[in-house]
C-alpha cells in the first residue's frame, strides 16, 4: 500500500462540534515497538479531522494498528483506537474511519494497564459518540459511583484530567470498558427520581390544600345550618307577625261589640218578662296588644294550650257595668221566686231586679226533703210587686242544733 487516508468527526461533551482541535495519526511499529506520529492536524469548522500519509509497508496485506491522540501530561491522551479500514487494491490506498468521536474533555480517565510488563496506561480521552447518550457529561455529573468519588471540577489541562484519573483509578472508580447502557440507564433512573420527588412535593402541597379546603368546606357547611336555621326561625316569627297584624281588632270596638250583646239580652230579657237581667260583668281578655294599645290579637288555639302550660300570656281585664234605670216607675219591681235557691243565688237575684234579701234559716230535721242551705218561703211571695230597694224575706233550711247532755 502506498497512501493511508485518515478521517474522524471529533464532538466536544457537549455534543457540538469541536473545531480548531489538534490531533495526531499514531501507527505502532514493531521494529521500534513503539508508537509512531504520522501526521499532525487540526479539525475544520465541522469538527472533521483529515489527514492522507505515505506509507511503504513490507507486508502490505495487513493493516496497520493505528490511533488518533492529542497532546498529554504526563501521559498521553489517545482519543480513539477503535476504526474501521477500506482498501483500494488497484490504487494500494488504505482507507483508516474513526468514526464520530465523543471527546471526553475534563472527564478523560486513565486506563490502566492489566500486567506489569507492560507500560504504564494511557488516558482514555474520547470515545464513540452514542445518540442517545453521553456519557462525558454522565461522568463529569456523577458524585459517586461505586462507593468512590469522581472529580466534578477543576482545571480543564490534560495534565490535571490526568493526575485526577490517576488518583480515582487504584480505587475501582471507572473501567477499562465503559459500560454506556448502564450510565444511561442511571441517568434515566436520576431523572425518574428527580421527577419522583417533584411529584411528591406536589402531592404534599395539593394534600395541604386540600386538607385546608376541607376544614374551609366544613367550616362553610357549619356556618350554612346556623343560617338555614336563622332563616327558619324568622321565616316563622316574620309569619307569626303577619298573622297577628291581620288578627288584630281595635280594643274600643270588641268592648262595644260584647256591651251590645249584652243590651241586647237584657232587652230580651224584659220582653220575656224575666224577673232579672245582666249586670255587672268582668270581661278578661287574652292576647296580643299593640304598643299604642289601640289593637289587640285575642288568644289562639296555640296560645291557649301554652296558657295551659302554666305560660302567663298578656291581656285586658274589661269590666262592664249596667246602666241605672230611672227610679220612677210607678209600678214597682215583680218578685221573683227564689224557692230552692241557695243564699248566694237569691241575693244576686233579686239585686238584679232592684231588690234586697232579708235572710231566716229555719231548722230543718234529716227527713227534710229540703236540702240544707236552700230556701224555704219567702214574703212577699212571687209576682208580688214591691217598691224598688224592698226587702224580701227568704227562709233557709238549717241544720237542727246539737242535743246538749244535762249532766
Amino acid at each position: 500500500m502506498r497512501t493511508l487516508n485518515a478521517i474522524a468527526r471529533v464532538l466536544t461533551d457537549q455534543g457540538k462540534s469541536a473545531v480548531g482541535a489538534r490531533f495526531t495519526l499514531q501507527i505502532y511499529r514493531l521494529k521500534n515497538a513503539k508508537w509512531l506520529n504520522l501526521a499532525t492536524k487540526a479539525t475544520d469548522a465541522k469538527g472533521i479531522w483529515r489527514a492522507s500519509v505515505s506509507l511503504q509497508l513490507a507486508d502490505s496485506l495487513q493493516a496497520p494498528a493505528l490511533r488518533l491522540i492529542e497532546g498529554g501530561n504526563p501521559t498521553t491522551r489517545v482519543l480513539a483506537q477503535q476504526v474501521r479500514f477500506t482498501y483500494s487494491a488497484s490504487k494500494q490506498v488504505l482507507g483508516a474511519d474513526f468514526g464520530v468521536i465523543e471527546r471526553l474533555g475534563n472527564t478523560a480517565y486513565q486506563l490502566k494497564a492489566s500486567s506489569s510488563s507492560f507500560r504504564a496506561g494511557h488516558t482514555v480521552a474520547g470515545q464513540p459518540k452514542r445518540a442517545d447518550v453521553s456519557a462525558a457529561v454522565l461522568i463529569r455529573n456523577m458524585t459517586v459511583i461505586s462507593g468512590n468519588a469522581i472529580p466534578t471540577t477543576g482545571t480543564s489541562s490534560p495534565g490535571a484530567v490526568a493526575a485526577a484519573s490517576t488518583v480515582a483509578q487504584p480505587h475501582g472508580v471507572l473501567a477499562d470498558n465503559f459500560d454506556a447502557e448502564m450510565i444511561r440507564f442511571k441517568a434515566r433512573e436520576t431523572e425518574l427520581q428527580l421527577a419522583i420527588f417533584q411529584k411528591d412535593r406536589q402531592l404534599a402541597a395539593r394534600k395541604v390544600e386540600f386538607t385546608s379546603a376541607t376544614k374551609r368546606i366544613t367550616e362553610l357547611q357549619k356556618d350554612l345550618s346556623l343560617s338555614k336555621v336563622s332563616e327558619t326561625r324568622l321565616k316563622n316569627e316574620n309569619q307569626q307577625f303577619v298573622n297577628e297584624a291581620g288578627r288584630k281588632v281595635a280594643i274600643q270596638d270588641i268592648a262595644a261589640n260584647i256591651g251590645t250583646e249584652i243590651d241586647a239580652a237584657n232587652k230580651k230579657l224584659r220582653k220575656e218578662n224575666r224577673p232579672y237581667r245582666f249586670g255587672r260583668i268582668e270581661i278578661d281578655l287574652k292576647g296580643t296588644v299593640s304598643p299604642d294599645g289601640q289593637k289587640m290579637a285575642l288568644a289562639n288555639r296555640v296560645d291557649l294550650e301554652k296558657l295551659q302550660s302554666g305560660v302567663s300570656l298578656p291581656g285586658v281585664l274589661m269590666e262592664i257595668l249596667p246602666t241605672r234605670t230611672p227610679s220612677v216607675e210607678s209600678t214597682g219591681v215583680k218578685v221573683p221566686d227564689v224557692t230552692g235557691l241557695t243564699e248566694t243565688a237569691v241575693r244576686r237575684l233579686l239585686q238584679a231586679v232592684g231588690l234586697r234579701l232579708d235572710p231566716v234559716s229555719k231548722s230543718v230535721g234529716d227527713n227534710s226533703r229540703v236540702p240544707i242551705g236552700q230556701s224555704m218561703q219567702q214574703t212577699p211571695e212571687k209576682g208580688s210587686e214591691l217598691p224598688r230597694n224592698n226587702t224580701v224575706l227568704v227562709v233557709f233550711a238549717a241544720p237542727e242544733p246539737p242535743e246538749e247532755n244535762d249532766s
